[in-house]
């Protein structure tokens, strides 16, 4: 008796899914919006007067609407946006290592700084699209158990 109580509130909560938006990691998107804004405020206030300035506005204007459109998507549980957020991630480990160290030649006070942001983003990024992604197979396997039926 006890194991069908659990398996209907699984049920039921796989349910809510399709009429529910994901809020939580939309909202966890939009954090990592407001820190990577955090990040390009730290990076600015190092850099003297040079063209980087320009590329580093435009370029972080671009990754803005990008994690905002993924998280338009994840939101509504698109599985393809849940895995280019997935790439995403993998662009900010390349940024954090690769392009603050060879391209900005910050001090290792704003470098460890934007290593700290950066990786507070990746880790919040990685724990809310592998939870977006539990509850996509579960919505793929909740259909294929009904469709069955």
């Amino acid at each position: 008796m006890k194991i069908d109580v659990k398996i209907r509130n699984k049920m039921t909560r796989i349910e809510r899914t399709f009429y529910q938006t994901n809020n939580v990691p939309y909202l966890v998107v939009l954090l990592s919006i407001a820190l990577n804004l955090y990040a390009t405020i730290v990076l600015l206030n190092s850099l003297s007067t040079t063209y980087l300035i320009a590329v580093t506005i435009l370029f972080n204007i671009f990754v803005t609407l990008f994690l905002f459109l993924c998280g338009i998507k994840v939101k509504v549980y698109q599985l393809s946006w849940a895995w280019i957020l997935f790439g995403f991630v993998g662009f900010l480990i390349f940024r954090t290592h690769f392009v603050y160290d060879m391209l900005y030649k910050t001090s290792d006070e704003v470098f460890s700084q934007l290593f700290v942001i950066n990786y507070l983003m990746i880790a919040v990024l990685v724990v809310t699209n592998i939870l977006t992604l539990i509850r996509i197979y579960n919505q793929r396997l909740y259909k294929k158990v009904m469709s069955r039926k």
